[in-house]
């Protein structure tokens, strides 16, 4: 162990570039768990949770009232459904190749 020491101290960049790769990888680990937690945890109190999905998109999960009429009419595996969201945002999506707008509803 102090020869180890003693290299370290005659080889600091050597030190340095090791310190900062085990900073970074043990941060990058961190994080991958964090991501891990959140997306295994979504849910998991309901009773059937491995039946329940979430839709949304990179940037908030918000569902208006008029996507869950359609996606309820156009899916018959769909058993329920709610709207999420903020009662002062608008939405687009695409159904059926043409551009929708709507309003969200809180659920």
């Amino acid at each position: 162990m102090k020869s180890f020491w003693n290299f370290l101290r005659k080889n600091k960049l050597y030190g340095a570039i090791n310190l900062v790769g085990l900073t970074v990888s043990m941060a990058f680990v961190l994080l991958l768990a964090a991501y891990i937690q959140r997306q295994l945890s979504t849910d998991s109190f309901q009773e059937n949770a491995d039946r329940v999905f979430v839709i949304g998109n990179d940037n908030s999960v918000q569902m208006g009232y008029w996507l869950d009429k359609h996606l309820k009419n156009n899916f018959p595996e769909i058993e329920k459904g709610c709207c999420v969201g903020n009662i002062a945002s608008a939405s687009a999506f695409t159904i059926g190749g043409e551009l929708v707008y709507g309003s969200s509803m809180a659920a």
